[in-house]
């Protein structure tokens, strides 16, 4: 199961559950409870954008958790399936300062998969923020209130 949501019906369906698997352990009864899809925001808090963003979903009422990998880092699962939605030259943010102190060569090899992923693993900057977690293998890349709304209808 993935991170715990905490809002009203999740945290009504924790008690709920927990009450559940108590009897069910009680009996030898195997069960699946299911929690609400919770997005999960990737980035860095003293971003501008990231800060617009959580702004947004805290205003319309959207539990989110949010990943800050400048503090919690990233890890190279997580970059593979990013990166599975989204081209190595969109999930690296080429227009920001660390991208620009890239050597040539560095920059040149932002193409290539595994050497974005070797740069992304050694400098969370170069991340394009946010990126989104909209739960059910839906990914979003950046900010954009409009297509926002529609993905989450």
């Amino acid at each position: 199961m993935g991170e715990q949501c905490f809002c009203d019906q999740c945290l009504l369906l924790g008690c709920l559950q927990d009450a559940v698997f108590g009897l069910a352990e009680g009996v030898g009864v195997e069960i699946e409870v299911y929690i609400c899809a919770v997005i999960t925001i990737y980035g860095i808090k003293n971003c501008g954008t990231m800060q617009k963003a959580m702004k947004w979903l805290d205003v319309n009422g959207i539990p989110y958790l949010f990943h800050d990998y400048k503090e919690s880092g990233i890890d190279k699962e997580t970059l593979e399936v990013w990166l599975r939605h989204f081209p190595t030259d969109k999930l690296i943010n080429t227009r920001g300062t660390t991208y620009r102190t890239l050597s040539d060569t560095d920059k040149a090899g932002i193409t290539s998969k595994n050497k974005a992923i070797r740069l992304m693993l050694g400098n969370t900057s170069l991340i394009k923020r946010p990126v989104w977690d909209l739960g059910g293998g839906v990914f979003f890349l950046g900010w954009d209130e409009a297509e926002l709304k529609k993905l989450l209808g």
